[in-house]
């Protein structure tokens, strides 16, 4: 976000966001305005970024579940000045939050355990949101409560015999990411659970983006579990194809993941990892 980091362009898009803020937003209105932040990574300033906080901790009740998950992804992606420390986007660390954005994200967590825990409000919620969601408050340094974890294991769970699963199936990126949430809370995976997701991810990986690759490896060198040669030759395929997007955090936990598992990352990525040493 360095083009916006001083001068004009700062100006205006500050400017855009009080005049939004004294219009009282409407909360689609100011859930687009931290969609947009988050796409830019924009760090606004930490009198603004506490106000755009304080708007949102009174609205969230009219956000759409995806809406939600869009804001926790986009306090993800920026971080709150004045703050000490700095959490790492790429690699999940836990970023550092002033007082007016843990008072909103918890209620932002608030509202969406509100919502799973009431059959009819949590059966809007889709399986990939759940997991976004969770995903997003535990690298944001949060923790589930009984609703969110509850709605996790089963959006991962094997589907019942004869249907009437709460959730439809994950598509291969968010079945990344719920391996990666259930790493991250529980340790580990259950055998039945873990081969589910890679049935689902292994179809899917030439869609699988360089972060998505850089997660799964890194999962799976923490488990400690092979999904086989033709699964990981898929993986070095897709590695090759995404090879430009790979910045340093995710050549490093792509690298662990191939080391840990004992299998060749290929070539092509290690090269990438040799070059940028030497720009280094």
């Amino acid at each position: 976000m360095a083009a916006l980091g001083k001068g004009p362009r700062r100006a205006v898009v500050d400017a855009l966001l009080w005049g939004l803020l004294r219009e009282g937003p409407a909360a689609l209105d100011l859930a687009q305005a931290f969609w947009a932040l988050g796409r830019m990574r924009y760090v606004a300033s930490a009198p603004l970024a506490a106000a755009l906080d304080s708007a949102l901790e009174g609205c969230v009740g009219k956000l759409s579940n995806q809406a939600l998950c869009q804001v926790l992804w986009s306090w993800r992606r920026t971080l709150t000045p004045g703050t000490s420390g700095g959490g790492s986007s790429d690699s999940g660390d836990a970023c550092p939050l002033s007082e007016a954005r843990r008072r909103a994200l918890a209620a932002v967590q608030a509202e969406a355990e509100e919502r799973l825990s009431q059959p009819r409000a949590g059966a809007d919620f889709k399986g990939w949101e759940v997991v976004m969601f969770i995903d997003e408050l535990h690298r944001l340094g949060g923790d589930g409560g009984p609703a969110l974890l509850g709605a996790l294991d089963e959006a991962v769970a094997p589907p019942p015999p004869g249907g009437g699963a709460r959730f439809h199936a994950l598509e291969a990126r968010s079945a990344v990411l719920a391996l990666r949430a259930l790493v991250r809370i529980h340790g580990t995976v259950p055998g039945e659970v873990l081969e589910g997701l890679l049935a689902r991810i292994e179809p899917g990986v030439a869609r699988l983006s360089s972060s998505s690759l850089a997660a799964l490896l890194k999962v799976l060198g923490e488990l400690g579990h092979s999904p086989g040669e033709d699964f990981l030759e898929a993986l070095r395929g897709q590695a090759k194809r995404q090879l430009p997007a790979f910045n340093e955090s995710r050549l490093l936990d792509a690298l662990a993941g191939f080391a840990a598992l004992k299998a060749h990352p290929g070539q092509e990525l290690l090269q990438r990892f040799t070059d940028s040493m030497r720009l280094g």
